[in-house]
């Protein structure tokens, strides 16, 4: 089943980034996709101490990227075996010679929340009936936090991955609220994160050598209501600066973006940046489009996380206004297609975002509920560059959007972009004819 003269084409690689060489894994799996994408297709994965690379044992009618689903407990490799295909040479393999390397191109995640990186009861699937069943799981899981040692041991297992999925910048979201109902203290879990963020920066490298880092961002959960996120604000107000901004998400109550606009302006007064989830359903309550577009008016957030459903809006008025004023979305495809907010990744009109002119980014969303990828942001960006057909410009111009709607330094911004860019060359050197 296996064309070895293929195999030692991909076995001749670099190793010199590591510091010791381990035995090469052959693997052939048959593999599907609940996107209809690759069923029945074979495909090889052969892994080192260099690198991992996937190749269909078929013609395509181009190129295309792949997950690499390869898993260091499952090989026998450990954390050293991640991917480090940015430094892999040129495979002059046919039809594979101008794969793009998604594991090496520098990442930055906005949108993923702390307690949906928790993993999923072993009973539960990826997919779920809607995102009301969903939330169910997730408001049960999030009762394994306890102590702030809770909040620093899931903290610090989440970054872990990230670094190794080369993320070098994260935006995670945490609830207080629930959290709080079971007498946990809000300087307890800031300062559980916070210990978990300054580790992963001292000691977690990605990939590449590079180093990570994260901000904080709470988020009011809109089914406990108004008078629950003023009591968590009120909490919040003294951890200023340790966390950067404020979110809304769970539920979406009627008239929300009404309810919460004057809470928002309170907490920007005192410092925080503003973000919301909005735009997400489809289903015409305001969680939809009409929901997302009184957000915008009413509360001005700097991202709305999600955010697609702007281009439902039958006058088009939406879409521009995002366009126009450019804020960005950070959209999760994957994770609407799992929770059923759409039936499908294809449906999700990432093409149009992009064509549109929306500064947009790539997240992962609630990893732990929704992905069994072990490298769950590289799962997101391949999956929709094949639905997609991104091209690499677009891919970089993806990463190089979610630097730039970060709360980061000037300086931090430019390290990561001068990564991409890097990253960029490096891709397009690997590809040529």
């Amino acid at each position: 089943l296996v064309d070895l003269s293929r195999l030692l084409l991909l076995i001749n690689c670099s190793s010199h980034m590591m510091m010791f060489a381990h035995k090469h894994f052959l693997v052939s799996r048959r593999t599907s996709s609940p996107f209809g994408h690759g069923h029945g297709i074979h495909r090889v994965y052969v892994s080192s101490a260099s690198g991992c690379f996937l190749f269909p044992l078929h013609r395509r009618r181009r190129p295309r990227v792949f997950n690499c689903p390869f898993r260091g407990r499952a090989t026998g490799l450990g954390r050293s075996s991640v991917l480090q295909c940015a430094n892999a040479e040129k495979q002059p393999v046919d039809g594979c010679n101008a794969q793009i390397h998604i594991m090496a191109l520098p990442k930055v995640e906005l949108h993923v929340h702390l307690e949906g990186t928790i993993a999923r009861p072993e009973n539960t699937d990826a997919n779920f009936m809607s995102l009301g069943d969903f939330l169910g799981v997730y408001d049960k899981g999030m009762e394994k936090l306890q102590t702030a040692r809770d909040f620093y041991d899931v903290t610090l297992a989440y970054m872990r991955r990230a670094a190794d999925d080369e993320v070098r910048h994260v935006e995670m979201f945490f609830d207080p609220e629930p959290h709080m109902e079971r007498g946990i203290a809000a300087g307890a879990m800031v300062d559980g994160i916070e210990e978990a963020i300054d580790t992963a920066s001292r000691e977690f490298s990605t990939p590449t050598g590079a180093h990570i880092t994260a901000n904080m961002i709470f988020s009011w959960q809109r089914n406990r209501g108004v008078r629950s996120a003023e009591a968590c604000l009120q909490a919040m107000a003294p951890y200023v600066g340790r966390v950067v901004g404020v979110g809304t998400s769970s539920d979406y109550v009627a008239s929300w973006p009404e309810q919460y606009a004057p809470l928002y302006h309170k907490a920007e007064s005192l410092g925080f940046r503003k973000c919301c989830h909005a735009g997400e359903l489809t289903d015409g309550s305001d969680g939809d489009w009409s929901g997302m577009e009184r957000a915008l008016k009413l509360i001005d957030p700097e991202r709305i996380d999600h955010g697609y459903r702007c281009v439902a809006d039958p006058s088009g008025r939406l879409l521009e206004a995002v366009v126009e004023k450019q804020v960005h979305l950070t959209v999760c495809p994957l994770s609407n297609a799992r929770l059923r907010c759409i039936n499908s990744l294809a449906e999700h009109p990432l093409r149009r975002l992009i064509d549109s002119g929306c500064n947009i980014s790539l997240n992962s969303d609630d990893p732990g509920y929704v992905s069994d990828a072990e490298r769950h942001l590289t799962e997101v960006f391949a999956l929709c560059s094949d639905q997609f057909e991104l091209s690499l410009d677009e891919l970089a111009n993806i990463s190089k959007s979610a630097a730039r709607a970060a709360f980061i330094s000037e300086d931090r911004l430019l390290e990561i972009e001068q990564a991409i860019d890097k990253w960029t060359v490096q891709v397009q050197q690997q590809t040529e004819p």
